[in-house]
């Protein structure tokens, strides 16, 4: 992996085939390009989010983590790309100062027009329209301009449910069973209007974010609000974690009673052994890059100007996708996890083999 200051801890058994150190004008961090697969010819896919991170190496690592999920992502939306991850350090003063973040963004979008192409990117975590408008002004690599991806994640995510509950309870009425949603940002919030107005039986969600909490309790009167820890101790028969990655871990696992675990964050895992715990257990995990695919699909689909139709069409495949990895899994008693993670590889080994 071909680097530039970044702290060694960050680069161990991630295999990136460039990370891009991002600074200001004075040298001092500013964010990181990671690249895990991609050429001018095939590039790498990802979104940039925006975050007060509490350490550089806290942001390098969660690029270079980024940056490998969506190589797999890309597998599954697309055959022609690879992945990757920008990340942005802001403080929350910066964030909220319009003159400051405009420049700082800026000044992102000229290091991803260094990359020649190499690397698209979009709209992530921290990350408006008003922004993605403001970086396509700098660079030409910039999509999720004329379609929003938040859309289509729900959409995705939403397909991959059906599934879920397919295979776990054979109906997919989605209005028979509650829900624990953990994080109600762009996607969260979708998957809560639309369950809401699909009458599900029962609704839990929790935010960080004082102010959303507020809009849900205006909006949704009928969801019951509780804290990030209420809410994973909740006797719920799907879980939708829709935050940061790494939720599901040692401790939250031992209290979850969900079912099933179906959601839009990434990197939702901790680590692999996470999900062959889940699959021991019978709790059925859907491999949260197949299921938030979506968002990538609809920036892909614009990349590459096809219709609106055919976007559609790909991303109510992925209710079929799951299924099928679902039932793969089961017959061959391996993890979802396992099973998308195969079939990702193998894809992502025939589009570049010499990196893999």
């Amino acid at each position: 992996m071909a680097s530039t200051d970044i702290p060694q801890d960050t680069q161990d058994g991630l295999d990136h085939t460039m990370v891009r150190f991002v600074h200001h004008e004075d040298g001092t961090p500013l964010g990181f390009i990671a690249i895990h697969r991609g050429t001018k010819e095939h590039p790498a896919f990802g979104a940039t989010r925006v975050f007060e991170y509490p350490t550089v190496t806290a942001a390098s690592n969660d690029a270079l983590r980024l940056g490998r999920l969506m190589s797999y992502k890309n597998a599954f939306a697309s055959t022609r790309y690879g992945g990757g991850k920008g990340v942005i350090l802001m403080t929350r003063e910066d964030q909220e100062n319009p003159d400051r973040r405009a420049r700082l963004l800026a000044r992102y979008a000229q290091e991803v027009n260094k990359l020649g192409g190499a690397f698209v990117t979009g709209a992530d975590v921290g990350v408006n329209m008003d922004d993605v408008r403001l970086l396509r002004a700098h660079s030409p690599y910039i999509v999720g301009i004329s379609r929003d991806p938040v859309f289509h994640t729900v959409r995705g995510v939403l397909a991959a449910l059906r599934a879920a509950l397919q295979v776990r309870f054979a109906d997919t009425d989605m209005s028979k069973y509650s829900y624990s949603i953990l994080g109600a940002g762009k996607v969260g919030w979708g998957i809560i209007a639309h369950l809401s107005q699909a009458g599900a039986r029962h609704i839990i969600a929790s935010d960080i974010d004082p102010a959303v909490l507020e809009r849900l309790r205006s909006e949704y009167p009928d969801v019951l609000l509780v804290s990030p820890e209420e809410l994973l101790h909740a006797p719920v028969d799907v879980f939708v974690p829709c935050a940061m990655g790494g939720i599901l871990n040692t401790e939250t696992i031992a209290h979850l009673q969900a079912k099933v675990i179906v959601g839009a964050a990434n990197n939702q895992l901790a680590d692999l052994s996470i999900g062959d715990r889940l699959h021991s257990s019978q709790v059925l995990y859907v491999p949260d890059y197949v299921a938030n695919g979506g968002g990538v699909m609809s920036v892909i689909n614009e990349y590459e100007q096809h219709s609106d139709e055919a976007l559609d069409e790909k991303v109510g495949a992925i209710e079929q996708t799951v299924l099928q990895i679902l039932k793969t899994s089961a017959q061959e008693d391996i993890p979802p996890h396992r099973i998308a993670d195969r079939i990702a590889e193998e894809r992502i080994a025939s589009l570049f083999p010499r990196l893999s």
